[in-house]
């Protein structure tokens, strides 16, 4: 792929060739980029903590925390080496909305309900100001142009041409404020 100069492309990612480190995976030695090993390593340490806390015995699990030979830590249900380092990690129930089988949502949908409703109300109201603005502003310029014709007898066509645009101007934004005001009793009915 093109762009990113000195970077390779892993997938839909790139990253700089200079940052790699050389890592042995089955017989083959390839170039793996440190952003990719430490997102890795990150997952890998997020999935053995939410698989040690995940479990649904009572009783308390341990957890061993190990060091690779870089130095960075690891977890595991299993003792690495000699060295690791027992922790103790006790299964509380999850805090906020129970995801089991029998959870209620309930109170979750109302107030996803209550906050679309507050979005919607929201955005018709803003779209009526809008209307509003944009109504005001066009009859001022329809009766400045009005003014400016001035009242002789040769300008009486434009003036009643003009008088004829400004009620349709009118009327078209009263209907149209008529529609967004029925969304907007809509939305609050809700």
């Amino acid at each position: 792929m093109k762009g990113f100069p000195g970077h390779r492309w892993f997938g839909m990612v790139a990253y700089p060739e200079r940052r790699t480190a050389a890592v042995t995976h089955n017989r083959s030695r390839t170039q793996i980029p440190t952003g990719i090993r430490t997102a890795a390593r990150a997952a890998s340490i997020g999935i053995a903590l939410v698989t040690a806390l995940g479990t649904p015995s009572t009783r308390a699990e341990p957890v061993y925390r190990c060091r690779d030979n870089q130095g960075h830590a690891e977890f595991s249900a299993q003792p690495c080496t000699t060295g690791a380092e027992t922790i103790e990690v006790e299964n509380a129930p999850t805090a906020g909305v129970d995801m089991g089988v029998g959870g209620d949502f309930s109170a979750t949908v109302a107030a996803n309900r209550a906050r679309e409703r507050e979005r919607g109300i929201a955005r018709q109201e803003r779209r009526i100001r809008a209307l509003l603005r944009d109504r005001d502003d066009r009859l001022a310029a329809l009766r400045a142009r009005q003014a400016e014709v001035g009242n002789t007898r040769a300008s009486a066509a434009k003036r009643r041409l003009l008088a004829a645009e400004i009620r349709a101007a009118t009327n078209d934004y009263n209907a149209r404020l008529r529609i967004e005001r029925d969304r907007l009793a809509h939305f609050k009915r809700r």
